[in-house]
């Protein structure tokens, strides 16, 4: 300050930092309203009195001086109006790249998904879309993939009803009600099944046939479901199940699932799950919530009462029965 010249000194500051942010690469965006915040800060700094060695007094050692606190309190406004300015800068600059980054994501989707739908058109574009998504936006892994659940069902399917008439009597897993959204749900009862009674193999294929009837049962709009685990005292734990459909959904369902409800809950279960979670994929584990047997915890069921039986919390007056099967 009092130097000729230091109005046009920090006026080209301006300057310098647009070329700075162009030669970093940073989004044109961002060069150009830096370009155009030089221009008034440049004014301010002209602006600003220059009364010489009586104001850098006043400013150094706090003494006197006509018009050393007002050239100090313009420049320290003008200092942090360029610190604001500049943070905004950034933040805006971050958002564009975000918003280019999305855009970039949508148009890469898009595009597998055609690539996807001329290979695969038994498949519709919801289920093109949770396949791509479950192997990170990879294409050539979700076409491994969907080749293999293609051979799969080629395997698999037709299954009527009456193949699986018997496990599904047993009422191991059962659709019933809906949630707020519409998405189905599925109710697993751990007391129902018995390890040893029925082949694992064939405990699947009847779960695989619900699981298809609910994915028809779905409205427009809904690609999910809710999957509710009762697992009172004595319920068996049988691992080679856990491991069996554990594969069989991951790989032939991926990102079917919207949340999974384990009650109640108390240590035991909460101890087995520590033990099974790595049998799930990752997408999977973060997905289940464990609740105790208290109404206080209950409430984070994001199910209307009414949809939900009492055995598991809510006020419907629900049980399950085989003959109705």
């Amino acid at each position: 300050r009092g130097r000729p010249g230091g109005g046009e000194m920090r006026a080209s500051a301006g300057l310098q930092l647009g070329a700075w942010v162009r030669g970093q690469g940073a989004p044109q965006v961002l060069a150009r309203r830096v370009a155009l915040f030089r221009l008034p800060v440049a004014r301010a700094w002209h602006t600003l009195p220059r009364s010489g060695l009586g104001a850098t007094r006043f400013a150094v050692g706090g003494g006197g001086g006509t018009d050393g606190g007002g050239a100090q309190s313009a420049r320290f406004s003008l200092g942090l109006g360029l610190a604001l300015g500049l943070g905004t800068l950034v933040c805006q600059a971050a958002g564009a790249s975000a918003h280019a980054d999305a855009r970039s994501s949508l148009e890469h989707e898009l595009g597998a998904l055609e690539h996807l739908s001329i290979e695969f058109p038994h498949m519709s574009r919801a289920e093109l879309r949770r396949f791509l998504r479950s192997c990170g936006d990879n294409l050539a892994r979700t076409e491994e993939k969907l080749r293999r659940n293609r051979d799969w069902r080629a395997c698999t399917f037709p299954l009527r009803r009456e193949d699986v008439l018997e496990d599904l009597r047993r009422g191991v897993l059962v659709q019933h009600g809906a949630d707020r959204d519409g998405r189905p749900i599925l109710i697993y009862f751990g007391n129902h099944y018995r390890p040893g009674e029925s082949d694992v193999n064939e405990v699947v294929r009847a779960m695989v046939f619900t699981l298809e009837q609910a994915t028809q049962s779905m409205p427009g709009g809904v690609e999910q479901v809710v999957l509710m685990i009762y697992t009172p005292t004595g319920a068996p734990i049988d691992f080679t199940l856990i491991r069996a459909l554990s594969a069989c959904f991951s790989e032939n369902y991926p990102e079917s699932l919207h949340r999974a409800y384990v009650l109640p809950a108390g240590p035991w279960a909460r101890y087995f799950w520590s033990l099974i979670r790595w049998c799930f994929v990752e997408a999977v584990r973060d997905k289940v919530v464990l609740i105790k047997t208290g109404d206080s915890e209950r409430s984070a069921v994001d199910i209307d009462p009414l949809q939900l039986p009492m055995l598991l919390g809510g006020e419907e007056d629900w049980v399950f029965n085989a003959e109705q099967v």
